[in-house]
Parts: structure tokens; C-alpha cells; sequence
């Protein structure tokens, strides 16, 4: 329940993929790239709910 616990979980030095602390930016790109990589799935079901 104390601050410092979720602290250990999460130290400040890695960011939640277990990295080291690395530029927002380049971060970004990451998470962008990441999400270019799930869009072919989730793509095909967009166009289909919407026509329903």
C-alpha cells in the first residue's frame, strides 16, 4: 500500500517494457511502431462493425 512498494515494482531508471529510460520521443516511435503492428488486425473489424 505505500508509495515506495509501487516504486520497487516500478523503478524510475526502466519505463514498463522493462527498458532502460531512453528520449519521449524515441518512446513514442516505439509505441507507434507497435501499434502500426496491431492495426492489420484490428483494421479488418473497423470497416465491418461500421457497415453494420
Amino acid at each position: 500500500m505505500a508509495p515506495t512498494e509501487t516504486k520497487h515494482r516500478n523503478p524510475s531508471g526502466k519505463t514498463f517494457f522493462g527498458q532502460p529510460r531512453m528520449p519521449a520521443n524515441l518512446a513514442l516511435r516505439i509505441f507507434a511502431t507497435q501499434m502500426v503492428a496491431l492495426f492489420p488486425a484490428v483494421k479488418p473489424i473497423k470497416p465491418h462493425v461500421r457497415s453494420h
